[in-house]
Order: structure tokens, then sequence, then C-alpha cells
């Protein structure tokens, strides 16, 4: 429960836009992060498909083929 409550202050007070996602789907945001893709609040976009943040759908099927082996492999992918 304690972990639960800090992870809500962090997404709260966070300068920076943080969001969590399984499986290319947004599962979690804060504030922030929906303001820097131009929703009002993070209810808006939690739950949705990560595509929804690409400009385009290739541009998230590139990334998909590009990041996903490296992340399972434990990498780091930087963009």
């Amino acid at each position: 429960m304690q972990a639960e409550r800090e992870r809500d202050l962090l997404l709260q007070f966070a300068g920076v836009g943080i969001v969590y996602v399984r499986q290319r789907m947004l599962l979690r945001c804060n504030e922030r992060y929906a303001e820097i893709f131009g929703y009002p609040n993070p209810q808006h976009i939690e739950g949705c498909s990560a595509l929804e943040i690409y400009p385009s759908e290739a541009d998230y099927k590139q990334l998909g083929a590009e990041a996903y082996p490296r992340l399972a492999e434990g990498g780091q992918l930087q963009v």
C-alpha cells in the first residue's frame, strides 16, 4: 500500500511526463504526460493503445520492430 501511495505522489508532482506501458497499452500517466501530448487530463489517454501518441502507424510499427528486441534482451533505448 505504501509503494502505491508513493507512486501516486511521484506521478502527481513530477515535472516530467511519466507513463506506464504494458504491451503497447498506456496504462497510467501523469498530468504532465497528458499535457505534452495534448490531452486534457490523464484519464483521456489511459487505457489507449500507444499508437495514439505516434505521428503515424508506420512510425509506431518501426519503433516497435527496433525497440522490442533490444528491450527484451535488457538493453536500453533512447529516442
